[in-house]
Formats: structure tokens, C-alpha cells, sequence
């Protein structure tokens, strides 16, 4: 049956990984985090499971994202930060290394939008560009194939169109744009980028929706 997670708190949003969760608290905008954190994916400065929500000491948060094994959290004012697994860049800290408290992705300050995939990330910026940044075995960062990024410079995605919103899978990649288009990029082997075909998209590709 559900449990209620304790705490005399009001959650205004909750993120899962793969097995770890997180909570944005309404008053304050703090993120806590529970759950497996051997990566450091709780952002309490430990590498050991939780099974009690601890604090990432992350205050005035937007919204908060949780891929695989790392977590990110994008801030009021538009700057993000990542913490937990790094081994692929997608924490956006300019090297590949794990860390176990939140730190600012290099370059984005004025993000308004964050995703989180199984092993990268992406924020849509204030202007409508895109950008992502960690593993792109499959293209999943939309700037063609290559080795992981996680750069002082994520990125943009391949792309002249303006983004308003942006979902991360696994290993691919979703957006929709400001007249309304959704694409799509990355790992396509179940076909889930819906454009009728099993082969994986390095670049963006558009998605046509029609109703059954």
C-alpha cells in the first residue's frame, strides 16, 4: 500500500530516478532527496542509501529532475545545479567525475525548463535555444553523434527552432517548439521516437501527430 513520506512539509513537485526520489518543498523551494545514493544522487554529501528524506541544502528551486543516477535542480533566476552520478557528463560540471553535493552547471543561467534523461540532461534557456549535455552513444544530445559532453559549454541542440518544453527518456530525447512541433532525437530501437522507423536520430527530427 502507499506510504506517506513524513514531514510536517507541502511538496510542490517530486522526481523519480531509478531508485531514488526527490521532493521540492513549496515554502523555500529546498530539494530533499531519498532512496539509493551510491552515487551520490541524494546530494547530502554521502554515497549510501536513504530510506528517510535528507536535505540537498538547494534552496529557492523551480522545478527538480532526477535521471539514472543524477539529480538536478534548476534554480529561481535561471541557474542550474547537478549532483549524483558524472561519469557521462551529465552533471554539466566540466569534468567526468561523480559528486555528492549539487553544483552549477557550467554556462546556463538563464534556464527555464530542465529535463533529465537516463544518463544526460537538458535545459531550455530564456532565448528558446536548447542545450544538452552528458552520454550521446544514440544522439541523444541532438548535436550529432559523438563521444559524451560535459563541457563548460553544453551543446545546443541542432536546431533553429525555439523550444518551450523538453522531456528526456533513457537514451533519447523530446521537445516541443514555440509553434507547437514536437521532435524528437536519440536511441529510436522500439521506435519511441514516432517517426515510423527503428533507426536512431542524432539530430532532431519532427514528429507528425494525427489521432487514431
Amino acid at each position: 500500500m502507499p506510504i506517506v513520506v513524513p514531514g510536517a512539509v507541502t511538496v510542490a513537485q517530486v522526481a523519480t530516478g531509478a531508485a531514488h526520489s526527490c521532493a521540492r518543498i513549496q515554502e523555500g523551494g529546498r530539494v530533499l532527496c531519498w532512496g539509493d545514493g551510491r552515487a551520490g544522487q541524494l546530494g547530502d554529501g554521502e554515497r549510501q542509501a536513504r530510506p528517510w528524506a535528507v536535505d540537498t541544502q538547494i534552496e529557492q528551486a523551480a522545478s527538480v529532475a532526477a535521471g539514472t543516477a543524477h539529480t538536478c535542480a534548476l534554480l529561481r533566476g535561471g541557474r542550474v545545479w547537478c549532483w549524483g552520478r558524472g561519469t557521462d557528463g551529465q552533471l554539466g560540471t566540466g569534468d567526468l567525475g561523480d559528486h555528492e553535493k549539487p553544483t552549477p552547471v557550467a554556462g546556463i543561467t538563464d534556464a527555464v525548463q530542465i529535463a533529465a534523461g537516463g544518463a544526460h540532461t537538458c535545459a531550455v534557456r530564456m532565448s528558446g535555444e536548447l542545450r544538452c549535455w552528458g552520454a550521446n552513444t544514440s544522439g541523444q544530445l541532438g548535436a550529432g553523434l559523438g563521444a559524451a559532453r560535459g563541457g563548460t559549454e553544453p551543446p545546443v541542440v541542432a536546431s533553429s527552432r525555439r523550444f518551450t518544453n523538453v522531456s528526456a527518456g533513457g537514451a533519447h530525447t523530446c521537445a516541443i517548439t514555440d509553434d507547437n512541433a514536437v521532435l524528437c532525437w536519440g536511441a529510436n530501437t522500439s521506435g519511441q521516437l514516432g517517426d515510423r522507423a527503428v533507426l536512431s536520430r542524432p539530430r532532431p527530427r519532427p514528429l507528425f501527430l494525427t489521432c487514431p
